[in-house]
Protein backbone atom coordinates (compact mmCIF):
# COMPACT_ATOMS: atom_id res chain seq x y z
CA UNK A 1 0.00 0.00 0.00
CA UNK A 2 1.52 3.55 -0.94
CA UNK A 3 1.37 6.42 1.83
CA UNK A 4 -0.33 9.64 -0.43
CA UNK A 5 1.57 8.76 -3.67
CA UNK A 6 5.13 8.63 -2.20
CA UNK A 7 6.33 5.39 -4.11
CA UNK A 8 5.40 6.95 -7.11
CA UNK A 9 7.14 9.56 -6.52
CA UNK A 10 10.32 8.23 -5.45
CA UNK A 11 10.44 5.90 -8.19
CA UNK A 12 10.25 8.62 -10.08
CA UNK A 13 12.84 11.03 -8.53
CA UNK A 14 15.34 7.46 -8.90
CA UNK A 15 14.61 7.27 -12.98
CA UNK A 16 15.40 10.97 -13.16
CA UNK A 17 18.49 11.23 -11.51
CA UNK A 18 19.73 7.75 -13.60
CA UNK A 19 18.39 9.66 -16.56
CA UNK A 20 20.58 12.65 -15.92
CA UNK A 21 23.76 10.63 -15.16
CA UNK A 22 23.27 8.09 -18.16
CA UNK A 23 23.04 11.61 -20.29
CA UNK A 24 25.88 12.97 -18.55
CA UNK A 25 23.90 16.15 -18.26
CA UNK A 26 25.04 16.14 -14.66
CA UNK A 27 28.86 17.06 -14.95
CA UNK A 28 30.38 15.35 -11.85
CA UNK A 29 31.50 18.29 -9.08
CA UNK A 30 28.93 20.68 -11.15
CA UNK A 31 25.19 21.13 -10.02
CA UNK A 32 22.11 22.46 -11.56
CA UNK A 33 19.84 22.59 -8.25
CA UNK A 34 20.61 24.13 -4.83
CA UNK A 35 22.80 22.40 -2.78
CA UNK A 36 19.84 21.51 -0.47
CA UNK A 37 18.09 19.97 -3.21
CA UNK A 38 20.64 17.95 -4.38
CA UNK A 39 21.58 16.81 -0.91
CA UNK A 40 18.02 15.79 -0.76
CA UNK A 41 18.16 13.47 -3.75
CA UNK A 42 21.69 11.67 -2.40
CA UNK A 43 19.61 11.28 1.17
CA UNK A 44 16.63 9.34 -0.73
CA UNK A 45 19.15 7.85 -3.03
CA UNK A 46 21.35 6.35 -0.41
CA UNK A 47 18.46 5.66 2.28
CA UNK A 48 16.56 3.78 -0.41
CA UNK A 49 15.98 0.29 0.94
CA UNK A 50 14.93 2.33 4.55
CA UNK A 51 12.56 4.31 2.74
CA UNK A 52 11.24 1.46 1.25
CA UNK A 53 10.43 -0.43 4.05
CA UNK A 54 8.73 2.73 5.85
CA UNK A 55 6.38 3.12 2.87
CA UNK A 56 5.41 -0.34 2.29
CA UNK A 57 4.62 -0.77 6.20
CA UNK A 58 1.52 0.10 7.05
CA UNK A 59 1.45 1.09 10.75
CA UNK A 60 4.30 3.47 9.49
CA UNK A 61 3.53 7.44 9.92
CA UNK A 62 4.68 10.45 8.19
CA UNK A 63 5.56 12.30 10.96
CA UNK A 64 6.24 11.88 15.01
CA UNK A 65 3.57 14.93 16.00
CA UNK A 66 2.28 12.67 18.72
CA UNK A 67 5.67 11.56 20.37
CA UNK A 68 6.35 15.30 20.17
CA UNK A 69 3.46 16.42 21.83
CA UNK A 70 4.18 13.91 24.59
CA UNK A 71 7.24 15.10 25.69
CA UNK A 72 6.25 19.15 25.35
CA UNK A 73 5.25 19.84 28.92
CA UNK A 74 8.66 18.47 29.87
CA UNK A 75 10.19 20.57 27.39
CA UNK A 76 8.38 23.47 29.03
CA UNK A 77 9.19 22.58 32.17
CA UNK A 78 13.20 22.08 31.88
CA UNK A 79 12.89 25.38 30.26
CA UNK A 80 11.06 26.94 33.05
CA UNK A 81 13.13 25.62 36.11
CA UNK A 82 16.17 27.19 37.53
CA UNK A 83 19.39 25.08 37.19
CA UNK A 84 18.51 23.25 34.97
CA UNK A 85 21.70 22.10 33.45
CA UNK A 86 23.58 20.88 36.12
CA UNK A 87 23.31 17.26 38.03
CA UNK A 88 21.06 18.57 40.57
CA UNK A 89 18.83 20.47 38.46
CA UNK A 90 17.81 17.37 35.72
CA UNK A 91 17.44 15.22 39.27
CA UNK A 92 14.54 18.19 40.09
CA UNK A 93 13.18 18.14 37.30
CA UNK A 94 12.90 14.69 37.18
CA UNK A 95 11.55 14.61 40.47
CA UNK A 96 9.20 17.25 39.12
CA UNK A 97 8.06 15.52 35.91
CA UNK A 98 7.36 12.76 37.90
CA UNK A 99 4.88 14.46 40.17
CA UNK A 100 3.51 16.04 37.27
CA UNK A 101 2.54 12.70 35.44
CA UNK A 102 1.60 11.12 38.71
CA UNK A 103 -1.28 14.30 39.15
CA UNK A 104 -2.52 13.62 35.10
CA UNK A 105 -2.65 9.51 36.08
CA UNK A 106 -4.97 10.22 38.81
CA UNK A 107 -7.27 13.12 37.86
CA UNK A 108 -5.32 15.73 39.62
CA UNK A 109 -4.45 19.49 38.48
CA UNK A 110 -0.81 20.01 39.11
CA UNK A 111 -0.92 23.69 39.79
CA UNK A 112 -3.68 22.86 41.96
CA UNK A 113 -1.28 20.17 43.69
CA UNK A 114 1.76 22.38 44.08
CA UNK A 115 0.13 25.20 45.37
CA UNK A 116 -1.33 22.45 48.54
CA UNK A 117 2.14 20.80 48.37
CA UNK A 118 3.63 24.82 48.99
CA UNK A 119 1.70 25.83 51.49
CA UNK A 120 1.90 22.26 53.42
CA UNK A 121 5.94 22.50 52.90
CA UNK A 122 5.67 26.21 54.22
CA UNK A 123 4.04 25.48 57.90
CA UNK A 124 6.28 22.62 58.14
CA UNK A 125 9.40 25.03 57.62
CA UNK A 126 11.02 24.43 60.56
CA UNK A 127 10.93 20.55 60.59
CA UNK A 128 13.20 20.69 57.39
CA UNK A 129 17.26 20.58 57.31
CA UNK A 130 18.53 22.14 54.26
CA UNK A 131 22.16 22.24 53.06
CA UNK A 132 23.44 25.70 52.46
CA UNK A 133 26.86 27.06 51.43
CA UNK A 134 29.31 29.09 53.22
CA UNK A 135 27.25 32.30 52.41
CA UNK A 136 24.09 30.95 53.72
CA UNK A 137 22.33 30.98 50.55
CA UNK A 138 20.54 27.08 50.30
CA UNK A 139 21.88 24.43 47.95
CA UNK A 140 19.76 21.78 48.74
CA UNK A 141 17.85 19.67 51.41
CA UNK A 142 19.42 17.21 53.75
CA UNK A 143 16.59 15.89 55.64
CA UNK A 144 13.21 16.53 57.48
CA UNK A 145 11.10 15.23 60.38
CA UNK A 146 7.72 16.07 58.76
CA UNK A 147 5.73 13.17 59.72
CA UNK A 148 4.60 10.34 57.21
CA UNK A 149 0.94 11.06 57.74
CA UNK A 150 1.64 14.23 56.30
CA UNK A 151 3.69 13.41 53.57
CA UNK A 152 0.99 10.86 52.46
CA UNK A 153 -1.48 13.33 52.33
CA UNK A 154 -0.01 14.83 49.89
CA UNK A 155 0.49 12.27 47.25
CA UNK A 156 -1.48 12.55 44.20
CA UNK A 157 -2.51 9.35 44.77
CA UNK A 158 -4.29 10.28 48.19
CA UNK A 159 -8.44 10.14 47.84
CA UNK A 160 -8.06 13.02 50.40
CA UNK A 161 -5.95 15.36 48.10
CA UNK A 162 -8.30 15.01 45.30
CA UNK A 163 -11.13 16.55 47.47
Amino acid sequence: MEKFGILCIYEDVIAWKDEKKNKKEIPEGRRTHSKRFCDAIEYLINNEQSLRTFINNKNGVMHNNMTEQKFRPLDILRNSMLSNETVKGAENLALMYSFCQSCKLHGVNFEEYMKKVLAVMTMNMDKIIFEKNKNGTITGFKSHTISNEVLDELMPWNENFKK
